[in-house]
């Protein structure tokens, strides 16, 4: 499922994100190449984050909310 929803968001993405966006997703991943595979929970966060951003990126509204569904809950 996340992989038909990751594919069709990335899609949309590529027609309708704006340069804003576009300069988002760069940030995202050059920190992802700087973090040290060491660190899995901050790789984690990046990766969400880059994922999230293309799924709003998207134009549907649904789909970030899909996105979001695989967060993992962190302990309180």
């Amino acid at each position: 499922m996340r992989s038909l929803i990751e594919t069709e968001t990335a899609r949309l993405a590529a027609l309708n994100c704006t340069a804003q966006q576009l300069i988002e997703f760069r940030s995202l991943l050059e920190d992802e190449a700087r973090v040290a595979c060491s660190n899995p929970q901050t790789l984690t966060s990046l990766d969400f984050s880059f994922h999230l951003s293309i799924a709003i990126a998207s134009g549907n509204l649904v789909y970030p909310l899909i996105i979001n569904s695989f967060k993992a809950s962190t302990p309180t």
